[in-house]
């Protein structure tokens, strides 16, 4: 996954890494979209499934609920690193269930849908100065 963001092959992403605090996850991020929201998308295999969530470092409750609203995500939930987590509410973007490998190009599709929300975001969402 990093590779393939580092090649230019998922449309919308120019960063990623290995997810600090969660082993099996890569953390994709578009750098213009991140300085401007504080959102990027984390990846993770655990067990036979590939999800998919949103995440910010933003700790404001007003911010939670725009963003949970504009992108159609649950509330979020907060996490290691004092993170909040928000999962699709299509729970068909969330979770790929797969029974020997994950279908690499469905992956690469929701990656690039979910980057693209982030994106489409109107300004007024704003990462916050905290």
């Amino acid at each position: 996954m990093i590779a393939s963001v580092e090649s230019g092959d998922i449309k919308g992403a120019d960063c990623a890494e290995w997810d600090e605090h969660y082993r099996g996850y890569v953390c994709l991020w578009n750098e213009a979209d991140y300085n401007r929201t504080d959102l990027w998308l984390s990846i993770g295999i655990y067990d036979d499934r590939v999800l998919f969530y949103i995440v910010t470092a933003t700790q404001d409750s007003a911010y939670h609920a725009k963003v949970s609203e504009l992108l159609d995500v649950d509330n979020g939930e907060m996490y290691r690193g004092d993170y909040w987590w928000y999962e699709p509410t299509d729970k068909s973007l969330f979770q790929l269930d797969f029974q020997t490998f994950p279908d690499m190009n469905e992956v690469k599709r929701r990656a690039e849908l979910l980057i693209a929300k982030i994106a489409g975001l109107p300004d007024e969402i704003q990462k916050l100065e905290e």
